[in-house]
């Protein structure tokens, strides 16, 4: 996919994998995505139709919750958490 970056999302400190995994806004620039070296599948859906317990990683679900928070609210907050403070 060719993006756009945003602002930034999240900040999620992995304690236990010594990681730091940071998440931006972003919009495709244009209509191409599809596969890569770490996907074996790629689609779009709507955020009524996420499926929440396929996210591999805690860091995204936290960061993907906050996005859509905040595009409902209207606004662009940055959150930022570690591993041991967010449960899925």
């Amino acid at each position: 996919a060719s993006v756009e970056i945003g602002s930034l999302l999240a900040v999620f400190h992995a304690l236990r994998a010594h990681q730091v995994h940071v998440f931006f806004r972003g919009r495709l620039s244009e209509p191409r995505y599809g596969v890569g070296p770490e996907s074996l599948e790629v689609k779009l859906v709507d955020a009524h139709d996420i499926p929440w317990d396929d996210i591999a990683f805690a860091s995204g679900v936290f960061a993907l919750r906050h996005y859509l928070e905040d595009r409902a609210a209207g606004r662009e907050d940055v959150h930022i958490t570690d591993s041991d403070r967010f449960a899925r």
